[in-house]
């Protein structure tokens, strides 16, 4: 418990890559999105265009951006067969890691929905109701992607309410990393997520800061259920009470 972590160092690209795979994995930049051009990118980072240039390789590398030739602008590959099956892998090597990063979720962003029916304002409002709408939309157009992605700012959108850029971050983060999960259990129960959304939603706009938080909590313990459920079906070890705890 006391062992000094080993100092890791990250290069710029490295970072930037980084940066890049959030906005992918929380499903802002879905398949088929062009990236922003090299220029734009470089300005907004305050790094070389070189940089991006290293950045976006590594994202081809690992197949989740399209490479760029030289008349073609990289864009968010779709994923390949191989790749499913890899993300399965990954599920089975990472089972625990995705546990404990579930509890820590709980932990959270049930405390975010409590903090959030006390400081929310109107633009944190709009912006749940339009991920609301985002989420129907993209369950009515079969995009699971577009589902995601309305998902990730439903949650992101209560963090900000929360007015705790900490935990703002956290939550991004956690659901970056917890992707490979996220991935598979959109597929699932999908009316279900927008209800519970729905309650959440009207219990942070009454200022109900126990109801938020309970129903936030209850909301993500069913995502815990599944989870699971898909952990077992992966062939990972037996799951783990702490999903739903």
């Amino acid at each position: 418990m006391h062992a000094i972590r080993p100092l890791t160092e990250r290069s710029p690209h490295k970072f930037v890559a980084e940066q890049f795979r959030e906005q992918i994995q929380l499903g802002w930049w879905p398949v088929g999105h062009k990236l922003p051009s090299e220029r734009e990118l470089a300005s907004e980072l305050n790094v070389s265009r070189q940089t991006i240039r290293q950045a976006i390789r590594v994202l081809a590398d690992e197949g989740i951006v399209s490479p760029n030739g030289p008349r073609s602008t990289p864009a968010v590959a779709a994923p390949l067969r191989a790749h499913r099956d890899e993300r399965a892998r990954d599920l089975r090597r990472r089972a625990q890691e995705f546990k404990d990063l579930h509890f820590l979720r709980v932990l959270i962003e049930s405390h975010t929905a409590r903090l959030a029916a006390f400081n929310h304002q109107q633009e944190h409002l709009t912006l749940m109701i339009k991920a609301q709408g985002n989420m129907r939309t993209a369950l009515a157009m079969d995009r699971m992607d577009l589902f995601r992605a309305g998902d990730s700012d439903f949650h992101v959108a209560i963090a900000a309410a929360s007015g705790n850029s900490a935990l703002l971050n956290e939550v991004r983060q956690i659901r970056s990393t917890m992707f490979p999960v996220l991935y598979e259990l959109h597929h699932q129960k999908l009316h279900s997520t927008l209800g519970e959304h729905e309650n959440i939603l009207e219990a942070i706009r009454e200022k109900d800061a126990d109801r938020a938080s309970k129903l936030m909590t209850l909301h993500l313990q069913h995502t815990g259920d599944r989870l699971t459920q898909l952990l077992k079906a992966s062939g990972a070890a037996d799951g783990d009470s702490t999903t739903s705890d």
